[in-house]
């Protein structure tokens, strides 16, 4: 532990970004060289299994877990004092889908739980998390959360410009982004880099981004007939379009996308929306095809 200990700061601090944030945390015991070295990591990873009682059964310690993970993070955010982060990881899905996805298998023994008022209280907490971790300008965000009990979640209020200057990867699950979050991902990220959404609900029709290299949309549900990706520098493309989306198709305006996997429900997507979406890959040197029925003479 003394040659640990003798380290520098600054390699210390990569070593603990590894850690999830409650073991982080915990390294303030060791001795006093570690007291305070937790506090500037420059990596937050909030996980829900971390404060789970695993001698209780599953749909039993829900509760516990949520409220011991809320006073943890509360504490946290407000001695945390890293000038930026690297990243900022957020992960509730377990026990969010325990308290209000599986509420009919748990009704016979809690009666009294209102459900929607759960929902609505930790979609609250899970905001303010997010917000008290974009103070810290991110350059990765990953937000993970279980679907509430009406469905996805608002989306995150991403900020101001500045909150995001440096913000290089968004990760989003579980979220009902409108074209205010298109507008946002535009005009308030000038260097992301990587897009993933699943199982998000989709209410925009287009996206841009001058900076955007690679975009995931996975097991999404979208409320318009057609999708718009307007990004000069995508090199990645990953479509799955399985639970039914855009009907018209996508189009895709780029000219430098040179993988791409595409994965469509046959029963939503119409053969002219196919043949659209394939003739946006003209470029593309290594695609991956599932569930596609349109013939297209590709140049």
């Amino acid at each position: 532990m003394d040659r640990l200990s003798a380290l520098p700061d600054g390699l210390l601090h990569a070593v603990m970004s590894f850690l999830p944030a409650r073991q982080m945390a915990q390294t303030c015991v060791l001795s006093k060289r570690w007291v305070h070295l937790w506090r500037s990591v420059p990596s937050l990873n909030l996980d829900i299994r971390e404060f789970r009682n695993l001698s209780k059964e599953e749909d039993d310690d829900d509760d516990e877990t949520w409220g011991k993970m809320k006073d943890f993070i509360a504490n946290l955010l407000m001695f945390h004092h890293a000038p930026t982060l690297d990243t900022f990881t957020v992960c509730t899905g377990a026990v969010v889908q325990a308290a209000v996805g599986n509420r009919s298998r748990r009704n016979h023994r809690r009666n009294d739980v209102d459900y929607p008022a759960v929902a609505d209280n930790r979609s609250r907490d899970v905001g303010r998390w997010i917000r008290g971790g974009i103070k810290y300008c991110p350059r990765v965000l990953d937000v993970a959360v279980a679907p509430s009990g009406s469905g996805c979640r608002p989306p995150p209020d991403l900020g101001s410009g500045s909150c995001f200057r440096r913000l290089e990867r968004l990760r989003l699950s579980c979220f009902a982004l409108d074209s205010g979050f298109a507008r946002q991902v535009r005009d308030s990220c000038p260097v992301l880099r990587c897009l993933e959404l699943h199982r998000c609900h989709i209410e925009f029709s287009h996206i841009e981004s001058s900076t955007l290299n690679k975009l995931v949309i996975e097991g999404c549900i979208g409320c318009s007939l057609s999708l718009a990706i307007s990004a000069p520098r995508l090199a990645s493309l990953c479509l799955d379009l399985s639970y039914g989306a855009y009907k018209n198709g996508v189009s895709l305006n780029t000219i430098s996308l040179v993988e791409a996997s595409v994965t469509l429900n046959v029963f939503q997507i119409s053969p002219e929306g196919e043949a659209m979406l394939l003739c946006g890959l003209f470029n593309v040197t290594n695609l991956e095809l599932e569930a596609i029925h349109a013939k297209v003479n590709l140049p």
